[in-house]
């Protein structure tokens, strides 16, 4: 079944992204996905500013890679990004990278955060309206409408 995934950040490779071989490191798989995660907060009006004001804000506590495929300079990687699941206290993110050029899928990840309040670094439940502006782009594939999971 074909993924449907709500945001889309382009991100251009840099030469310092890529080591020895030539190709980008994997490390750099991560940066680019964190960064994807973060516009994909901004545009649902979680920003920086609003993390820091509630003290609360997303970790990634797991993260799984599929490397299927290389990036190279001076490519560019469109992150596709979709909320696969998401609750008071933690979300699951799904994002595909694929080189612009050729539109070939070099990378599937899966990444599972939650909400932490900055100073205790403990959990903290994610303030309801930014949880309904999150959940609004949580796809469901099933009946192809936005839903929130309970």
């Amino acid at each position: 079944m074909e993924e449907t995934f709500r945001f889309e950040s382009k991100i251009p490779v840099r030469f310092s992204d890529t080591d020895v071989n030539g190709h980008v490191n994997n490390q750099n798989y991560n940066s680019y996905c964190d960064e994807a995660k973060m516009k994909a907060f901004i545009s649902s009006g979680v920003d920086l500013q609003s993390m820091k004001e509630t003290g609360i804000g997303p970790i990634v506590y797991k993260a799984e890679y599929e490397y299927l495929s290389d990036l190279k300079y001076p490519d560019t990687v469109i992150v596709r990004t979709r909320v696969e699941f998401i609750k008071r206290t933690r979300a699951i993110f799904h994002q595909q990278l694929e080189r612009e050029s050729d539109g070939k899928i070099v990378s599937k990840v899966r990444s599972y955060g939650m909400w932490i309040n900055f100073e205790t670094k403990k959990p903290a439940f994610l303030p309801a309206e930014v949880l309904e502006k999150m959940g609004e782009f949580k796809f469901n594939l099933e009946n192809k409408e936005a839903a929130l999971v309970g």
